[in-house]
């Protein structure tokens, strides 16, 4: 497909046609001037709808959905703890599903479509819903902690041995998490470990307060008097029961659904349910998908699960929503390492799941998924098997704002020498080849779909925008493969 036209794909013949009455979300909502979803849709930040459906910020985007035929709709994130309240541990609470049909009530006038996000990740320490870090990943009765995670200093800094300790701190609370044999432990920088301590790097950095109370800790001699204080850290959090904290070097960078807890499971394939009931039959709801799914590096190692029983979690709830939303075509994130790709295929796709093929980030250039370098691709999708499913199975890929950042100027017009940056034109040759772009490395995925992120930090989207509607081939599909595949969702027509 390397350097071919992409206007050779429009107004491809679509080989199945909906009866009336029933819903086929490849080919769309009967009536609808344009016949097949296959396009562009915009992520939207839940800023934009949480304020509501109709709020200045969501007539912006559906704006633009009107100012190209090839935007054939929107990206949402169902957050969980946005929608569900009043719950108790393994029983659900009310779900409110209102503010989605209002969305896609909206959508419906306009004739665009909805593609709906299960939200199993929480990109930021810094947005709160609740008065919770988690708010928006968590309802509010799973919002509970068994303590915190933080940084101590001492009053001043023990010296000594384990044979000889001078200077010492002793825990005298036994309610916090320390066995007996370990209650009125003294604790200096070599005997750490001695006193039970063994999972903590040091004495005085990132201390889990949840293993003992700060308030019982004292110095025991008179040259090192007062008690030791908690200092603000990046790596500080709230030990959540249901969630968990990753990092990215000193900082926290998302935290994560603990999906392998049964009281998370239970709850959240109730609230698949509660989704699939109110919209599976819906004809705006096309795609439903996932956060993308690798589990990161814990802040706190025993707050993680090991790397099986997380990816054995999220088959679980994968195969699940398959289940639930059987009129929609469901592509879950596989945004993860090689072997749990080949995996995935081996023991779902290949055994009769319809899943669609589905990726958080497209582009093989971004530093996320190791660098290119003299125009020699790398990154996951490498493991997308590029041109041996696109006739059986729906593709569907992201472009976030790490695939775009990295472009080398403002007018993404230039490229690079080392073929490390990317231009627009090398963006969509990355989807479905063409535009001008000779580089053969850069393997087109011949894609049906492609959610893009509109907003971003360098806030190109005026431009992008332009530059899509200018060089686009405006013929609904924004030049996507429209060719059906085999299999399309469960209840294939």
């Amino acid at each position: 497909m390397t350097g071919s036209n992409p206007l050779a794909r429009c107004h491809i013949p679509l080989r199945y046609a909906a009866a009336a009455g029933t819903k086929d979300p490849w080919i769309g909502a009967p009536g609808d001037t344009i016949s097949g979803t296959q396009g562009i849709f915009l992520k939207i930040p839940r800023s934009r709808y949480t304020a509501g459906s109709t709020n200045s910020k969501m007539v912006t985007i559906y704006n633009d959905l009107t100012s190209s035929v090839d935007f054939r709709g929107i990206q949402i994130g169902a957050d969980w703890g946005f929608t569900e309240s009043g719950g108790s541990g393994v029983t659900s609470g009310t779900i409110s599903t209102t503010w989605i049909a209002d969305v896609i009530s909206e959508l419906d006038i306009r004739q665009k479509y909805l593609c709906l996000m299960l939200s199993w990740k929480e990109f930021t320490n810094t947005v709160t819903f609740g008065g919770s870090k988690v708010g928006y990943l968590l309802p509010d009765d799973l919002r509970t902690s068994h303590g915190s995670y933080v940084t101590c200093t001492p009053a001043g800094q023990p010296t000594g041995t384990s044979a000889n300790p001078s200077g010492k701190l002793r825990v005298t609370h036994a309610a916090h998490g320390l066995t007996a044999a370990n209650n009125g432990q003294y604790l200096y920088a070599s005997a750490w470990q001695q006193a039970g301590f063994s999972a903590r790097p040091c004495m005085f950095t990132y201390v889990d307060v949840s293993r003992y109370d700060l308030t019982e800790i004292t110095y025991t001699d008179a040259t090192h008097p007062g008690k030791p204080t908690i200092t603000t850290s990046n790596l500080a959090h709230t030990l959540w029961d249901y969630a968990y904290a990753t990092r990215s070097g000193t900082s926290i960078s998302a935290y994560h659904l603990k999906l392998w807890d049964t009281t998370v499971m239970t709850r959240m394939k109730a609230y698949i349910d509660a989704l699939a009931t109110a919209f599976n039959a819906d004809d705006r709801l096309i795609l439903v998908k996932c956060t993308e799914s690798p589990p990161g590096t814990a802040v706190l190692a025993s707050e993680q699960t090991t790397e099986a029983a997380w990816y054995a979690a999220r088959n679980e709830l994968y195969d699940y929503m398959y289940n639930a939303f059987s009129k929609c075509i469901v592509t879950p994130d596989i945004n993860f390492s090689p072997d749990h790709v080949a995996d995935f295929y081996a023991t779902r796709v290949d055994a009769g799941y319809h899943f669609g093929m589905d990726s958080s980030n497209q582009d093989w250039w971004s530093s996320i998924n190791n660098p290119a370098s003299g125009g020699t691709p790398q990154g996951v999708m490498l493991y997308f098997e590029a041109g041996t499913r696109q006739d059986v199975n729906v593709v569907c890929c992201d472009e976030q704002g790490d695939d775009r950042e990295e472009l080398l100027d403002a007018t993404r017009t230039v490229v690079d020498a080392a073929g490390t940056k990317a231009t627009y034109e090398e963006l969509w040759h990355r989807k479905i080849g063409g535009y001008g772009v000779t580089t053969p490395a850069i393997v087109p995925l011949d894609l049906n779909y492609t959610v893009i992120q509109r907003e971003i930090a360098s806030n190109d989207w005026a431009a992008y925008k332009a530059w899509m509607i200018a060089n686009l081939p405006a013929d609904g599909h924004a030049g996507l493969v429209t060719t059906r595949p085999t299999y399309v969702f469960k209840d294939q027509p």
